[in-house]
This record gives C-alpha cells, sequence and structure tokens, in this order.
C-alpha cells in the first residue's frame, strides 16, 4: 500500500503551477515580441509606401506630431512638439535639427513662426 503524504502532493502542485504560471508568462513575453516584431515590419511597409523611410528616427517622430495636428485641422508649435510622446525624449538641438530638415525636404511648413504644418 502506498500512502501519499497531503504535504507532499501540495508541494508538488506548487511546483506544477509555478512551472505551469512561468511557462504561461513566458509565452506571453513572446507573444508580445512576436506581436512587436510585426508591427515594426508593418510600420516598416508603411514608411516605404509613403516614401519616407529614408527620414532619421527624429524626423519621423516629428513629422509624427506635425502630421497629427494637421490631421485635427491646425498647426503646431515648437512648445507643443516638445511636449509630445513622441518627441519628448529629444534633445533640443536634435529636436530642431529635425524641423530643419523636415523643412528644407519640403515635407512641412512654417505658415507662423514657431508653427508647424504637414504638406499634404
Amino acid at each position: 500500500m502506498v500512502l501519499v503524504n497531503s504535504n507532499t502532493r501540495s508541494v508538488n502542485m506548487k511546483q506544477y503551477q509555478s512551472v505551469h504560471f512561468d511557462c504561461q508568462e513566458r509565452f506571453v513575453r513572446m507573444s508580445k515580441f512576436n506581436t512587436f516584431t510585426q508591427l515594426k515590419e508593418l510600420m516598416f511597409a508603411m514608411e516605404q509606401d509613403l516614401g519616407i523611410s529614408e527620414l532619421s528616427e527624429p524626423e519621423k517622430c516629428v513629422f509624427s506630431c506635425i502630421v497629427q495636428a494637421t490631421e485635427a485641422g491646425g498647426s503646431i508649435t515648437t512648445k507643443a512638439i516638445t511636449q509630445h510622446m513622441l518627441t519628448s525624449n529629444l534633445s533640443r538641438p536634435t529636436l530642431f535639427r529635425a524641423i530643419k530638415q523636415l523643412l528644407a525636404k519640403d515635407i512641412i511648413t512654417q505658415p507662423s513662426h514657431g508653427k508647424y504644418v504637414a504638406n499634404a
């Protein structure tokens, strides 16, 4: 006759649950990385289609802010660009360099001092 200790069973069950949870967590994390990779590929393809793949990353971020404001029916100020989620991590020189490059490439225009709109 085999005696099963209930403490052993609960320890084994806890170990199983822990391993099972770790596997689930790893799967979710890998699924998120896979989704991230698919989004990066989609962004790459969209940038190619839109003809903006040659822009630097800061230029793409600044351009995105300006497009968002233009689509909402207006312009965006330099201050608003610096505070935007996509550009808040850029240094001021990098941000202004990106604006200058976008203006030079005629991708954006400056209707008045410190305000920008995207060209259609």
